[in-house]
């Protein structure tokens, strides 16, 4: 008996068309207004998970699937509804995902499995989130003697908040590679 079908929906920009996704044993269709693109399983060479926080959404995640052929399609936990209006769509998106990456694995053994960003890019936002922490610490002493005690206030809640969210980001999106059977929680929402 062949698996069901699964279906995974969303609408990655205000006032877009809806990407809308088919999983089936043999492939995956994503349909945008007009436009189809079919992926064949045993064609995936590579889907790509990633923690990819948004500006209303704090917890987001982004799956990118690549076939041999060079075409490639993304999507993500976060469907928008309206300019302001969004919605977390956390479990259908777990469930599309490893429904997606068990399928594939099958298909494909040669198949890649990636977490994270990339080294450079993980290294480099390392880099400039630490010197701008820096920076910001640096002024809390200066707007203190100045005094500009609000300002220093402002830099210290900054910096701690801005600290907390890139060791977040960087331990969630730390690069590496994964089996099909133990996908990363880092990169996935949380069950429930």
């Amino acid at each position: 008996m062949n698996p069901p079908v699964h279906l995974y929906s969303h609408r990655p920009k205000p006032y877009s068309s809806e990407l809308e996704l088919q999983l089936d044993d043999r492939q995956v269709a994503a349909e945008r207004g007009r436009s189809r693109q079919v992926y064949p399983l045993k064609d995936i060479e590579l889907i790509h998970l990633v923690f990819a926080p948004q500006n209303l959404a704090r917890l987001a995640f982004r799956c990118e699937i690549r076939a041999r052929d060079g075409k490639s399609i993304r999507f993500d936990t976060i469907s928008w509804r309206s300019l302001i209006a969004v919605e977390r769509q956390d479990a259908e998106y777990r469930a599309f995902v490893t429904d997606l990456v068990m399928r594939a694995a099958h298909a494909n053994p040669a198949l890649r499995l990636e977490a994270g960003i990339g080294r450079r890019h993980h290294g480099a936002m390392a880099i400039l989130g630490l010197a701008l922490l820096a920076l910001l610490a640096a002024s809390i002493p200066y707007f203190l003697t100045v005094p500009l005690y609000l300002f220093a206030g402002l830099a210290g809640f900054s910096a701690l908040y801005f600290g907390f969210w890139l060791r977040d980001y960087l331990r969630r999106n730390r690069p590496r590679i994964f089996a099909a059977d133990s996908i990363p929680v880092e990169v996935m929402p949380p069950p429930g």
